[in-house]
């Protein structure tokens, strides 16, 4: 599986990334979640008010919340590392991704 696959799959699963050495032992444990809570996403709906694209009004429950660092690169999920997107906006930072949940849409 080549790295962008993986990326692709993790961005719609609940995966926790174990690294181990030659004999199995375990050296680290990842991450197993980037949802943003309750709390946190009612923060963003009030500091961002709607999608954070320059001239786009889709309001914060149309939207989608987006890590600015990938998560998957480290990116935590806090506040200043989130902002509001539309599906639209959203879909252009992240095209790769969007074409694969499409092509797997029923």
């Amino acid at each position: 599986m080549t790295g962008e696959t993986a990326r692709r799959l993790a961005d719609d699963a609940s995966i926790t990334p174990v690294l181990v050495d030659d004999k199995g032992g375990i050296l680290h444990v990842g991450r197993s979640s980037r949802s943003v809570p309750g709390r946190l996403r009612k923060a963003l709906n009030l500091r961002d008010r709607h999608c954070v694209s320059p001239g786009c009004t889709t309001p914060p429950e149309l939207c989608v919340p987006h890590h600015r660092l990938h998560w998957a690169d480290g990116g935590r999920t806090v506040l200043p590392n989130l902002e509001l997107r539309c599906d639209v906006h959203h879909g252009r930072l992240h095209p790769e991704n969007h074409r694969f949940r499409q092509s797997r849409a029923p």
